[in-house]
């Protein structure tokens, strides 16, 4: 999986997105990432991480940088000019990209079954939709 941790950020193809997203000066890349996860019949391991980043990003987008992305400089000098974009529908896309990679259909959440970290994987990512459903509530 190229993971060390149970992070949302604590694997390759996450950080390689970040990188890639903080190299641009442009946000789309989010909500299409999140389109793609939801439009895919079986959701493919590295796109379930991004899928995730993205969920991440778009929470900081929503509020400030989380936890998992305050350390990295390049997405706190992203995050200001893009914060504005981030609304109950790119968040509602968020919570649904998370349900995916969670679901029946996501090679991810198979790969993170098999290991003896399943039930930590499970609770960060259950954390990160339960702060998005939260954020989005308050903001209604």
């Amino acid at each position: 999986m190229g993971a060390w941790g149970v992070g949302t950020f604590e694997n390759d193809d996450a950080l390689d997105w970040l990188g890639d997203l903080t190299d641009t000066d442009d946000s789309a890349a989010v909500r299409a990432l999140l389109a793609q996860a939801l439009a895919s019949d079986c959701l493919d391991a590295p796109d379930a991480t991004t899928a995730l980043a993205a969920a991440e990003t778009v929470l900081s987008m929503l509020d400030a940088a989380t936890p998992a992305l305050a350390w990295h400089e390049e997405f706190a000098a992203w995050l200001p000019r893009h914060a504005a974009v981030a609304d109950a529908g790119l968040g509602a896309a968020a919570v649904a990209a998370i349900d995916r990679v969670l679901g029946e259909e996501s090679e991810l959440r198979e790969l993170w079954d098999e290991t003896d970290d399943a039930d930590d994987w499970r609770a960060v990512v259950a954390a990160l939709r339960s702060a998005l459903v939260a954020k989005l509530a308050a903001s209604r």
